[in-house]
Order: structure tokens, then C-alpha cells, then sequence
């Protein structure tokens, strides 16, 4: 029997599957992918090496990656080394050094308990500091277990990760686009405000429904809000009043205030692979499907179904500069440390910039997001008795009621056709420190699949109420 040991190196994931999706994780290098670093990197690739493939670690590799040491001896005949003589000065090795060390701004316990809290569901949670961008989490589920991916990958686990309906590869805060429902109301809200086109106490006519075109456009509340204002609007979600909005403001001033927050465009976090999503426009759809845009799209488009798509992140981005009437932008990494742990170079800091949104408008929609957890609110269940919140609920179409009839029972058995569930919040609304966007596919309404998760990790953050906060 011969025994033999051979030392190598790999990586090693201390927690496990906790933020797979955000961190990635690292494989062995291909030929063609091996060739391309060797000529970007001369010498520091060979043969049998791993690099970041995913995440994190595909884009901090250059800064994660160490360098291999080296040493050159003489050897006589019999095997022994030659002491220093003459060409000992043209034999110098190189020292190895370890890769430098990426600081997160993640916060691992909210990291940890998000995810938790998360289980057994499908979406995607983000938590952002308002004030500067700083991901505090970032939860995409369900995901991978990195440590399975190391090496010597088992066929059958690679096969489950690519096959499975589910997309366990996929990183939903930044590259799944859904519709937003009702989250963006925010928006249109701003755009009305802004547009003149509603005043801030003006009241509508909520009965149910508005009919336009010959067709009824349903309120949730199928017996009507009444006469309504944009701050109960806001609170209790009042479809109808948005369908005067979209009518009042056609899509291209919607896209105006739509982009202007961020949404329907890549964020230009320290991830690839980002996803843009979409904010339609009549431009857009000029291009895209040769036709005009029609009135009646207008309706769709303000209460956040039609075309429009964005991302868990975008939405998270949105709700957290509606917070602060900043302008800001996702950041990851705090620093690079190199092995000795001094910082080396500091992650990008972008002053945040004033929205160009009056106050007054900010201050009108933050009130009517205030009420949104209090009585009559449509997320009063989530109400918090530590802290105050200022959200909005969103259920998104998957499909349309007349889609659904048209193809269940068809080619679409098995399709989930569900309605995804969203909640944007942030708090404390006079001091906001944390602002979360939760996505659940499928998950149905937005105050009973998202609101709850939300509510949780901001009471977590903040250390208050219930929430179990160790460290």
C-alpha cells in the first residue's frame, strides 16, 4: 500500500450556502478562459487554476487572486543542492503573497437572518443604507451551496443547478425584472405631484372601477374607496385613482420620473450581470413593436403593470432615495485590505446629489407611505410597535386574468401564473437608516408574502421589538 499527500489550495466558504448568490464562487479555469487571463496577466495563471466565475468572486478576482512563489536551486548529479557559487545571483526566486481581502459593506448577522426569515419562499430581498448606497443584504433564494463547487463537482449536483425550474444560479436582485405592481405608485404619485396635474388635497372618485375605452378597469376594492386623496391613495392603494393619474400624465412623463429614480437601467453595482429591466415609453415602443402608443396603456402603466420591469435592487434604490431625497448609488465593497490588513484602496464613494424633486412633493408621498402600515393601510398587519415605517405593498400580475383563461389548460399547465409579491419600505421615517425591497415570486399579496419579511429584518437592524439580535 503507498501512501501519498500532495498540498494544494482551495477556497473555503465558512458559511456555506449564507449570500452564495451575492458572493459567487470559483472554478477551475477552461483553456480558452486560462489563455485570456495569461495574456491579461502574464505569470500569474497556469495550468489547473481556479478563478472567480460568479459573483463577487468573478469581479473582485484580480484583487482576490495572490501570487505563486518560486524558488531556483542547482542540483548535482546525486541530487543534492549545490551551495551558492557564481550564478547563484541569476537563480533569485520570488516570494509568494496572499490575495488582498474585499470589506463588504454587508452586514453578516442581517445577512444571515434575512435569509432566514426567507426560507422555503422564491424571490429576493434587498436592504440598503439610504444615506450612502451600502447594501447591508442581499438575499437571492433559492440558491447554491459554494462549497459543493470547489472542487471536483459532482455531475449530478451540477446538473440539479442548471436543470432546476427555479434557476438556483440566478441572482434575483439584480437579474430578475418583474413587473413592480403597486410599488410604483410612488412614482407616479411624484410625477402628478410634480406634473401639477394633481393638487395635494384634490379628491377623486373611486367607485370601484373607472371605464375607459369601453372597458371596466377594476379597483382591488370592488366597492370603492370613495372620494380620495393622493395620500390615502398612497396608503390604501387606490387603483382607480391611478388610472386618472396614467390618463392624466400619458406614459412619457411617468418615464420621466421613473428613470430619474433609477428604475428600468442597470444600477452599475460591483456585480456583472446585471439586468436593466424596462421603463416603456412611446419612443420605446415605437422602436421595439413598430406601433403607437395607445391611450388606454396609460392606465396600466401607472398602477406598475404593462411593459415595465425592474429589478429587486432598483426597487430597493428607489424606495431608499424617496427616503432621503437623495440621489445615490449601490455600493459593495468598503475596502481592499492587503494580507497584512491595511487598506490599499478604498471601494467607490459617489457623493450623494440632491434629487430634482421639491421637497414638498417628497413630503406629501412620504406621508401617504407612512400610513401604509397603519389602520386602513393595506400593510397594517405589518404595523411595527418599535419603529415607524413608510412603505408600499405591490401584487403583480404574472398574467392576466384574460391570459389565464386563455391558456390554462393548454400549453401553460404547469406554469406558475401566480402573482408576485412586493413590499418597498424604510425606517424610521424621521431618520432613515435602513430601506428594503422584497420580492416573493408567486407569493400573492404583497402585505401577506412580502411585508412581514420586510418588517422583521428592519426590526433586526434597527434592534428593536421581537427580533431575536445577537451577534
Amino acid at each position: 500500500m503507498t501512501l501519498s499527500i500532495s498540498e494544494g489550495l482551495r477556497r473555503s466558504y465558512p458559511q456555506g450556502p449564507v449570500a452564495s448568490a451575492l458572493i459567487g464562487y470559483v472554478g477551475e479555469l477552461s483553456e480558452k478562459d486560462l489563455a485570456k487571463y495569461q495574456k491579461d496577466q502574464p505569470g500569474r495563471y497556469v495550468l489547473g487554476d481556479s478563478a472567480g466565475a460568479a459573483g463577487l468572486e468573478k469581479y473582485g478576482e484580480s484583487f482576490l487572486k495572490g501570487q505563486d512563489g518560486f524558488d531556483n536551486k542547482i542540483i548535482d548529479a546525486v541530487g543534492r543542492e549545490v551551495p551558492h557559487n557564481e550564478f547563484s545571483s541569476f537563480l533569485k526566486g520570488e516570494e509568494a503573497h496572499h490575495g488582498n481581502n474585499l470589506v463588504l459593506t454587508i452586514d453578516g448577522p442581517l445577512q444571515k437572518f434575512a435569509e432566514e426569515r426567507f426560507q422555503g419562499k422564491t424571490g429576493s430581498l434587498v436592504a440598503v443604507d439610504p444615506n450612502t448606497g451600502d447594501i447591508l443584504a442581499m438575499v437571492s433564494l433559492p440558491s447554491f451551496d459554494p462549497t459543493k463547487l470547489v472542487a471536483n463537482i459532482s455531475h449530478d449536483y451540477w446538473a440539479t443547478l442548471v436543470t432546476d425550474p427555479r434557476h438556483l444560479l440566478l441572482n434575483r436582485a439584480i437579474q430578475g425584472t418583474y413587473p413592480p405592481g403597486s410599488t410604483f405608485k410612488i412614482v407616479t404619485s411624484i410625477a402628478a405631484l410634480e406634473e401639477g396635474v394633481i393638487k395635494p388635497d384634490e379628491t377623486l372618485s373611486c367607485r370601484g372601477g373607472l371605464n375607459y375605452g369601453g372597458r371596466l378597469f377594476h379597483c382591488w376594492r370592488k366597492g370603492g374607496h370613495g372620494a380620495i386623496s393622493i395620500r390615502r391613495a398612497i396608503a390604501e392603494s387606490c387603483d382607480t385613482f391611478y388610472y386618472q393619474m396614467g390618463l392624466r400624465l400619458g406614459v412619457d412623463r411617468i418615464a420621466k420620473y421613473a428613470k430619474m429614480l433609477g428604475l428600468g437601467q442597470k444600477t452599475g453595482i460591483e456585480l456583472e450581470g446585471e439586468k436593466g429591466g424596462t421603463i416603456p415609453s412611446s419612443e420605446w415602443k415605437l422602436k421595439y413593436f413598430k406601433e403607437p402608443w395607445q391611450p388606454g396603456e396609460n392606465l396600466s402603466i401607472a398602477v406598475g403593470q404593462g411593459y415595465d420591469t425592474e429589478t429587486p435592487l432598483q426597487n430597493a434604490m428607489m424606495v431608499a432615495q424617496v427616503a432621503t431625497g437623495l440621489k445615490i448609488r449601490p455600493r459593495l465593497f468598503k475596502t481592499i485590505e492587503n494580507e497584512d490588513g491595511e487598506n490599499i484602496r478604498e471601494g467607490k464613494e459617489i457623493l450623494p446629489e440632491k434629487l430634482p424633486i421639491s421637497e414638498a412633493t417628497l413630503a406629501i408621498v412620504r406621508e401617504g407611505m407612512a400610513g401604509v402600515t397603519l389602520p386602513g393601510g393595506t400593510a397594517q398587519g405589518s404595523h411595527s410597535q418599535w419603529v415607524t415605517m413608510a412603505g408600499k405593498t405591490g401584487t403583480a400580475q404574472v398574467i392576466s386574468e384574460e391570459g389565464k383563461s386563455r391558456t390554462l389548460g393548454s400549453h401553460a399547465q404547469g406554469m406558475n401564473t401566480g402573482d408576485h409579491a412586493w413590499f418597498v419600505v424604510y425606517a424610521p421615517v424621521e431618520k432613515p437608516q435602513i430601506a428594503v425591497a422584497v420580492l416573493v415570486e408567486h407569493g400573492g399579496f404583497g402585505a401577506s408574502a412580502a411585508a412581514p419579511i420586510a418588517k422583521d429584518v428592519i426590526e433586526k437592524y434597527l434592534k428593536v421589538g421581537g427580533v431575536k439580535n445577537e451577534n
